[in-house]
């Protein structure tokens, strides 16, 4: 948390973290109280720093990646989701693949799912993978959230729906056809 106070405060933002549970998703009363927290939160102009109470979910129980977790409470907040990832889009298969062709828009990411072959992590720095943030736009994409996947240093253009050309500082997959 303290990095992100120290990287948020250098532009006079305060932050909050909120550890939640997929139940906290699933139950009413949980529901209710994530999001007025949020709302309070997001009135008070602190931005939420959100991650799975890894201390209290249970292996039943748990979301597993924050790709997933991240589609539920843009969902509760009512937000677009940006999804962040080592590329700089969507791709028929990955990047690395001969043939592999960038997909600039998804209008329907559930007739898209058939199309697209990915696979898990190819990262240090993540564990879900392509798989994890397509799933997660299938979740948002249900509630009608609007979703963005690109990396870090298009975020801002892309979800202006400007062009976006590759990822300047890409990190090298661990595997040949792997994507994260």
């Amino acid at each position: 948390m303290a990095r992100y106070e120290t990287a948020f405060g250098r532009f006079g933002i305060r932050v909050g973290q909120i550890l939640i549970t997929a139940e906290d998703t699933i139950r009413a009363t949980q529901y209710r109280n994530v999001e007025r927290t949020l709302d309070r939160l997001l009135d008070l102009g602190v931005v939420p720093i959100i991650n799975e109470n890894d201390s209290l979910a249970s292996n039943e129980i748990r979301f597993g990646d924050n790709d997933r977790l991240s589609a539920l409470v843009a969902n509760l907040v009512q937000a677009s989701l940006v999804l962040l990832t080592d590329v700089d889009a969507l791709y028929t298969a990955p990047p690395s693949q001969p043939g592999s062709r960038r997909v600039e828009y998804v209008p329907n990411v559930i007739d898209a799912l058939g199309d697209i072959q990915v696979s898990g992590s190819g990262s240090k720095v993540g564990t879900g993978g392509m798989v994890t943030k397509l799933e997660a736009a299938r979740v948002a994409a249900v509630s009608g959230i609007p979703t963005v996947l690109t990396c870090a240093s298009n975020a801002g253009p892309a979800m202006m729906g400007d062009p976006v050309a590759p990822c300047s500082h890409r990190l090298r997959p661990a595997a040949p056809h792997a994507v994260c």
